[in-house]
């Protein structure tokens, strides 16, 4: 018969701990890279159901029919911005790493510097000529939907000069600020 004491049975065997000590603790590339995985993992699965709990709150606290309002207009932001970086963001992650190992720092700066300017600038006409759009069909939109597509014109900008920032940030490993 086999006796197990408490203590034994609710310990971890000594050979996770020391593994997990040694993914975990060290200097080394995997264990800088997996802490930077486990990192990013964390914050986007508390970014996730921050974003669940706001959505419910915000369903509540405005009602249904706002609720589909502001879904319908940030949905249409979402696509949109996420267009209007030309890719940017994910070519980013290539082109600066590249400019920065090879030390051609004035490209850096240039790409840098351009890649934000030109996102606004062409985010920015945009969404002048959008809210032009919601001008003239105002007649035929729904009065309740009208401030919120002007509202969403004016985020518009900002939200594809933040997704640009984000490509920016994550190529310079900066994967808490992306």
């Amino acid at each position: 018969m086999v006796v197990i004491d408490a203590q034994s049975a609710t310990a971890p065997p000594a050979g996770v701990i020391a593994r997990l000590r040694a993914m975990l603790g060290g200097s080394a590339e995997a264990s800088v890279t997996t802490r930077l995985a486990g990192t990013i993992f964390i914050i986007r699965v508390i970014s996730a159901a921050l974003a669940y709990v706001s959505q419910i709150l915000l369903a509540r606290w405005i009602g249904g029919s706002d609720y589909g309002v502001y879904v319908y207009v940030w949905t249409w932001v979402l696509l949109l911005g996420s267009m209007m970086d030309f890719g940017i963001s994910a070519s980013a992650q290539k082109i600066i790493p590249e400019y920065r190992t090879g030390g051609e720092h004035a490209l850096l700066r240039g790409f840098l510097s351009g890649s934000r300017w030109m996102t606004f600038v062409v985010s920015a006409a945009a969404s002048a000529l959008l809210a032009g759009v919601v001008k003239s069909l105002s007649p035929w939109i729904d009065a309740n939907a009208v401030l919120p597509l002007y509202i969403g014109c004016i985020t518009l900008p900002a939200f594809v000069v933040a997704n640009t920032q984000d490509g920016i940030a994550r190529s310079h490993d900066w994967m808490r600020l992306g």
